[in-house]
């Protein structure tokens, strides 16, 4: 997903967290969980933050969008349901809201 400035991509998948540089260089940011399926990611509105969750856990991590710095985390997070083979309900983070 971009961020709302179209500046950067974060990429939530089976193996990790990665953030890039968007558009063209592809540079990449940070990445974190290597071997950590993540099943959903989703920038604050001002894009200072990320959320992910992890599929595995329903754990949620709110991360500093330009470090990758852990900012606080949420155990047992309903957006991903380990009972429903980690699908995302959808993540959705407002800066004030994440539902």
């Amino acid at each position: 997903m971009h961020s709302p400035d179209g500046s950067r991509l974060c990429v939530a998948a089976v193996d990790g967290l990665g953030m890039y540089r968007f558009p063209c260089s592809g540079e990449e940011l940070w990445a974190v969980g290597s071997g950590t399926a993540f099943c959903d990611a989703a920038f604050s509105r001002d894009g200072a933050m990320v959320a992910s969750a992890l599929g595995e856990t329903g754990l949620v991590e709110i991360r500093d969008a330009e470090t990758g710095a852990t900012l606080h985390v949420i155990d047992d997070f309903p957006a991903c349901s380990p009972m429903a083979g980690g699908i995302p309900h959808g993540l959705s983070f407002s800066g004030e809201l994440l539902a």
